[in-house]
């Protein structure tokens, strides 16, 4: 809902003070590309607490898929038409879902393993 909100706010703001059609398709384009890094970066939140607890299951393994996927997508289409506003921010994108999906990996197994000790532990004791 912020997003949409932003748009509304930009597209009120550029059609009062920039008088040219490609300047506003710029300024559009930069609300745009600042609200889909907000996007890419939001599951990134939860990094330092993933790293403290060596715990991942708080990054859903679909969503950084589908977020890489989209993302590779968009910047070779950017790239195909030569558009840096379209393939870098979602460059960016990619790289921040390989970010989270190395730390999903990493810290895949911790809660099942951490988990096993525990019951083993008890039962011991």
């Amino acid at each position: 809902m912020g997003g949409l909100a932003i748009h509304i706010c930009a597209a009120y703001a550029t059609g009062l003070r920039l008088a040219s059609p490609a300047k506003r398709k710029l300024c559009a384009g930069l609300v745009a590309n600042f609200i889909l890094l907000c996007y890419y970066a939001a599951p990134l939140s939860t990094v330092a607490a993933v790293v403290r607890s060596r715990d991942a299951s708080s990054i859903s393994g679909p969503l950084v898929l589908v977020n890489a996927g989209n993302g590779l997508l968009w910047t070779v289409y950017g790239a195909a038409v030569e558009d840096a506003l379209v393939w870098a921010p979602n460059l960016a994108g990619v790289a921040l879902a390989a970010a989270q999906l190395a730390l999903k990996l990493a810290f895949r197994g911790a809660r099942a393993s951490t988990t096993a000790i525990a019951t083993a532990a008890k039962g011991v004791g």
